[in-house]
């Protein structure tokens, strides 16, 4: 992992248009000016927002990033040129050259794809981004080329900067953890913690007193030692958002929440079929640009916790992938009243350490967490549906692990396993999600 650059495939790949999108066929009322929308667009529920004539107008969206290589060329953002939608940028890397979107490094064009999955579209109407009339902000904070602790307080600075502006929403592909070039800058997996790194702060201080909706890539760590979450994407009040595929279960890549951590990382997860956790992020910006042309006094805390409650494992969240696949036609009810119950959630009390469930009839697979707690998963099993009773088996013990620094200057650390008992599984169905207690 490249602890600046949160994407999980190779360039070659991301670089090769991301999404084809395929058609909808949306019942009722049909799509306004297009029948083509991107797969995560889909998986979000997005046409419920493009019926009900949500496009971002309007809201100011801030992208930070490295580089826009090329944004003023690629087809799927010449919109956002041609009718003034980009208003502003500021690049604090080079702020005396005019190269915001030329190659200066090869990460430059990482901003260009996050920013075309927020709102591009293409000439012939296809969607890669919901937010397609929102109003942007580009800021380049990160030197793709180095790593090191001032593009932090570029960071911070951007910030300022976009609040200066009157932006509400801010995109982040970006995460910082232990990949410094001078290893006495890394952080350790405890200095996730909400409070330490710079840009933590930032994006804490931007939510609580700036009233700023941040969304956040959670990290690609979750198929190696660190595994969890980089910052800012630890901070509180900022949606982190994970990878998921096409069945909802977590991308093995996609980082966890940290178990110290008083609140629930990552908040909420997202399709990814085209790269790391950073294309997974501009997603969901575009959902919150949507929910504010709607409601354009809706406060950041309010944005976070409707997001939340539409994610399909709500109210049975976990450090995988927070609450779920959030669901635009859900967060449309949510917004109309905060306290409506989907009675989509239920929770069984086992009496031994099997379960007999009844197949939902779809033949999709279940996803099932294993958990040792509340939230904190030991193990994600995906559970095929053969019709009839379906039984749910508690695993034995299973074992955790976790990285231990010994040097961060030497990059010496090592790995401690630990047998924990998994006291509850949440079981995600095609339609429902069921809390199972067991004894």
């Amino acid at each position: 992992m490249t602890a600046k650059i949160i994407f999980g495939i190779a360039m070659a790949v991301c670089m090769g248009l991301g999404y084809a999108g395929y058609p909808v066929k949306a019942p009722g009322q049909p799509l306004p000016d297009t029948m083509s929308i991107a797969p995560a667009l889909q998986y979000v529920n997005g046409t419920a927002f493009i019926r009900a004539g949500l496009t971002g107008k309007n809201v100011k969206v801030g992208v930070v990033d490295v580089g826009f290589e090329g944004a003023d060329k690629n087809p799927r953002l010449q919109n956002f040129f041609t009718a003034g939608k980009l208003a502003a940028t500021k690049d604090f890397i080079h702020p005396n050259e005019q190269v915001l979107f030329s190659k200066q490094t090869d990460m430059d064009w990482h901003g260009t794809y996050v920013w075309s999955y927020i709102g591009g579209k293409d000439a012939a109407g296809k969607r890669y981004g919901l937010a397609t009339d929102a109003v942007f902000y580009l800021a380049r904070t990160d030197d793709g080329a180095k790593e090191y602790q001032k593009e932090q307080e570029y960071f911070r600075d951007a910030v300022e900067w976009l609040h200066t502006q009157g932006v509400r929403v801010v995109n982040v592909s970006l995460g910082y953890a232990y990949d410094f070039d001078n290893p006495a800058e890394n952080y350790v997996p405890e200095n996730m913690n909400g409070q330490t790194a710079i840009v933590t702060k930032a994006a804490r201080e931007a939510a609580a007193r700036y009233n700023m909706i941040l969304v956040i890539a959670a990290g690609n760590d979750g198929d190696n030692p660190w595994k969890i979450i980089s910052a800012p994407a630890d901070a509180d009040n900022v949606i982190a958002v994970g990878a998921t595929d096409m069945n909802r279960s977590k991308k093995t890549f996609s980082a966890e929440g940290p178990d110290f951590l008083p609140y629930l990382k990552p908040n909420i997860s997202c399709l990814n079929d085209t790269g790391g956790t950073s294309f997974s992020a501009p997603v969901i910006s575009g959902v919150v640009a949507c929910m504010l042309q709607q409601q354009p006094n809706i406060t950041a805390r309010q944005v976070v916790r409707i997001i939340e409650r539409s994610g399909h494992l709500y109210p049975y969240g976990n450090n995988y992938e927070g609450y779920g696949v959030p669901d635009a036609a859900r967060i449309l009810q949510l917004m109309k009243d905060s306290t409506h119950d989907f009675k989509t959630a239920r929770q069984i009390k086992a009496s031994g350490n099997e379960l007999q469930l009844s197949s939902d009839g779809t033949g999709k697979d279940w996803v099932l967490f294993h958990k040792k707690d509340n939230w904190i998963v030991l193990e994600q099993q995906q559970l095929k549906q053969d019709g009839g009773q379906i039984t749910i088996k508690r695993p034995a013990p299973l074992t955790r692990t976790k990285l231990v620094v010994d040097d961060k200057i030497k990059a010496a650390f090592h790995t401690t396993d630990t047998q924990e008992a998994v006291k509850r599984t949440t079981v995600a169905t095609s339609q429902n999600v069921i809390e199972i207690v067991w004894p």
